[in-house]
Order: structure tokens, then C-alpha cells, then sequence
């Protein structure tokens, strides 16, 4: 008597179909199509070892696939989890970051820093007031990359004192073929708040919002 193969057609190649359609089939439903697979296998012509055998690692690639996507879940949340909370410990601290205007007390100096992000033939700070009229410039000359440090005396272009207000600086460079150059000019800050509403953290300053990324520097 000849026994008839009762699987039914869909479930044929189970395996082949939950690693080929693994957005739409996960692990527990690929084990439950191989094990009805081999439950209605015909006996006078069981599955080739070798094919099961290969089922199986296709089943065990799938596990671990998934389980290697669970963690790495696991690790970006955690990781999200403790950017917050070197965020939250920047409240109430001063950093220096990138700024665009600084406040000159009368009589005073300006301390600031400048970054470069290569060699620079020349580099440049203007120092403009709340008109838009350039009232100093600042030449540092040839600077290697990285964080240099630089102060504006206070002085006018015509060599009187500045008077004390808010003003901004704009930093320029170029190389020696006269490329321009990536160049901002770095300040200390106070941080007044944070900002979660974004995948990561921002702080918050008077004047400014700024990724973690963007600090260079956490004063004691």
C-alpha cells in the first residue's frame, strides 16, 4: 500500500520560507512549521538527513539573528539611557562650546579660544558690534589644528576702548592655497537647562542649544 505525503503544500520547504520571509515569520512559528513538516513526512520516504540537518542551522541562524537584534536593542537604549544622564549633569555647570558673541565688560579684555580643523595659513577673528560694523580684528597668524587660546584687548580698531555690551566674533581661515578653513570661536558657558525631546540630549545655554558633542570643555 502506498502511503500518500499528507503535508500540506504550504508547509513544504518551511524552513526555506521562514528564513526567505523572515520579516513575516519569526522563530517559534519556523520550529512549528518544521515540526508539522516532519509529522506528516511520508516513512517510505522520510526528509534527507543532510536537509534536515541544514533546516536546523537555518533555524539555530535565525535564533541567534534574532537574539544578536534584541541586544543591540538593549544596548542602544541603554546607551540613550546614559547620555541622559551625562546630560543632566551638566546643569548648573560652565562648558566651554562654540559661540557667536561674547559680553566685554567696560574697561575690560576678552579671553577666547579658537578652533581650527587643520593647518591654517591665516587665521582671522573680526569683532563685530550689534550694528553689523567690524569694530576689531584679531590676527593669530599660521595655527596647527586643534584649540588655541587668544584675548581681545578691548581696543577699537582706532585703538580706544570698546564700550562694554555683547559682541560678535566670526572666525575665518585659510590654508596656504588659500582654501578656507573650518574655524569657530569657542566660549565659556553656563548650562541652564536640558533638552530631551530629540533622540539625543541638547544643553541649553542663555544664548544657545548645543549637542554634547559640541563641548569641548567641562570647567571644575
Amino acid at each position: 500500500m502506498e502511503i500518500q505525503n499528507t503535508v500540506p503544500s504550504s508547509l513544504t520547504g518551511a524552513a526555506s520560507t521562514a528564513i526567505t520571509d523572515a520579516g513575516q515569520v519569526d522563530k517559534l512559528e519556523f520550529l512549528k512549521l518544521l515540526t508539522t513538516q516532519l509529522q506528516y513526512q511520508d516513512p517510505l520516504d522520510p526528509m534527507d538527513n543532510t536537509a534536515f540537518t541544514a533546516q536546523l542551522a537555518q533555524f539555530s541562524s535565525l535564533e541567534q539573528l534574532t537574539n544578536l537584534n534584541d541586544k543591540f536593542d538593549d544596548m542602544l537604549a541603554s546607551q540613550a539611557g546614559l547620555s541622559t544622564l551625562q546630560a543632566l549633569g551638566f546643569l548648573g555647570r560652565e562648558i566651554e562650546a562654540p559661540v557667536d558673541r561674547l559680553h566685554l565688560d567696560a574697561g575690560g579684555t576678552l579671553p577666547i579660544h579658537v578652533t581650527v580643523g587643520s593647518e591654517t595659513a591665516q587665521t582671522l577673528v573680526s569683532v563685530v558690534d550689534n550694528r553689523g560694523e567690524v569694530v576689531a580684528t584679531l590676527d593669530l597668524g599660521t595655527l596647527a589644528a586643534g584649540v588655541h587660546q587668544a584675548t581681545w584687548d578691548g581696543l577699537t580698531k582706532e585703538g580706544v576702548a570698546a564700550p562694554e555690551g555683547d559682541y560678535y566674533l566670526e572666525a575665518g581661515a585659510i590654508d596656504a592655497d588659500g582654501n578656507p578653513i573650518s574655524a569657530q570661536v569657542l566660549g565659556a558657558q553656563t548650562v541652564t537647562g536640558i533638552d530631551l525631546s530629540g533622540e539625543e540630549p541638547w544643553v541649553l545655554t542663555a544664548d544657545s542649544r548645543l549637542p554634547l558633542s559640541a563641548i569641548y570643555k567641562l570647567y571644575q
